[in-house]
């Protein structure tokens, strides 16, 4: 098994509040365990992974708080397309927010 470790696993980086991570990642030939790491640019933001059976119908299927801490999670769900979305970003007083998500799949 290979892990993919590729900055282009970046689901978000840098995104502000509303974006979506486009294009949506295709993980058809992925294993059902993913690595996730989030983190915030800002404060703290609101981020959610979506899934779809087909890459057009979208649903979330997790949601984290991230903080300018790195926070780590895994998945042993089968998704074939994923994407996330940046629900809200926090800043201190005059800053900008954004996020950070890594999704890593693991591949045969």
């Amino acid at each position: 098994m290979n892990v993919i470790s590729n900055p282009s696993n970046f689901l978000l980086s840098g995104q502000t509040a509303s974006a979506y991570s486009s294009p949506a990642m295709d993980t058809r030939a992925g294993y059902p365990s993913t690595y996730i790491m989030y983190v915030a640019g800002g404060s703290s933001a609101v981020v959610s992974i979506q899934a779809s059976h087909d890459g057009a119908g979208w649903m979330p299927v997790a949601t984290y708080t991230a903080t300018t801490t790195t926070a780590t999670a895994q998945t042993s769900a089968y998704y074939p397309f994923v994407r996330a979305q940046v629900n809200a970003c926090y800043s201190a007083a005059g800053g900008t927010g954004s996020a950070y998500l890594y999704y890593g799949i693991i591949v045969q």
